[in-house]
């Protein structure tokens, strides 16, 4: 084999490839749908929700609403303060979070509850691993981010980049503990804890769903075929990460929530 063709298979193997908008927007709204699935499973366990999720419940208890009518007047209100600190938002910020609500609120009716407690658990398990996979479909895609991620990432945005992934997930952990905190004020502590909303599952969720999303988010990519995998640096919303490498260690802090 010449030296000619050695360089030809070498230029290729790293030549970056696009991904067509429509492969990009179909792993959006799949992985939104699953989302919005996985929190609806999640709900039927009654072991625990997502911090966020807390949040979205409380809302919507205290509007008077329904679930989804909760996560879309949470997440509106994070929105408006992305736009207020000019952070431009991407099909993938409303996408995201409108998704997932319509889909809840269409499932709710049909989603039991069970007393059994093996199919609690293997209720919370598939919620958990559909939400998951939902998520890392709607990062591979890179059309945007929710509402949360973005104010975090902006929040961060003058940090040095030395240790910036423990940073952002001090600062995630911050925001999930304000959140299930006043998701249960609005909820009432009996009722968080009583309706299954706030538990041990909660936990699980809130330390479990990064690692896990990030086993998916790689492989979904390099399917789609996201700029992560094809070695161009993708910016998401003020950061740049390249690589399989640094999808994993984003999405293990860049979780997003049932929104």
């Amino acid at each position: 084999m010449s030296s000619h063709s050695t360089s030809v298979q070498h230029l290729h193997r790293y030549r970056p490839i696009t991904s067509p908008l429509w492969r990009r927007a179909s792993a959006l709204l799949v992985g939104t749908v699953a989302m919005g699935f996985g929190v609806s499973l999640l709900l039927a366990s009654r072991i625990g929700m997502l911090p966020i999720d807390v949040l979205h419940l409380g809302a919507a208890h205290a509007l008077g609403s329904t679930i989804g009518g909760g996560v879309i007047a949470v997440q509106s209100v994070l929105l408006m303060g992305c736009l207020v600190l000019r952070i431009r938002p991407g099909l993938g910020t409303v996408v995201a979070f409108v998704v997932p609500a319509l889909i809840i609120d269409i499932l709710r009716p049909h989603v039991w509850h069970v007393d059994a407690f093996a199919l609690q658990i293997a209720l919370f398990v598939a919620g958990g691993v559909l939400f998951c996979v939902g998520a890392a479909s709607y990062l591979a895609a890179d059309l945007g981010r929710i509402p949360r991620d973005a104010l975090m990432l902006a929040w961060l945005r003058g940090a040095p980049p030395t240790g910036r992934g423990r940073q952002i997930a001090c600062v995630r952990v911050g925001i999930d503990i304000a959140c299930a905190t006043a998701g249960t004020i609005l909820l009432g502590a009996d009722l968080a804890i009583g309706s299954g909303v706030l538990g041990l599952g909660t936990a699980v969720l809130a330390l479990g769903c990064g690692p896990l999303i990030a086993v998916f988010w790689p492989r979904i990519a390099r399917f789609v075929g996201s700029p992560h995998t094809t070695g161009q640096a993708c910016t998401s919303g003020h950061t740049k990460t390249t690589g399989h490498r640094a999808s994993g260690e984003a999405a293990r802090t860049l979780t997003p929530d049932g929104d």
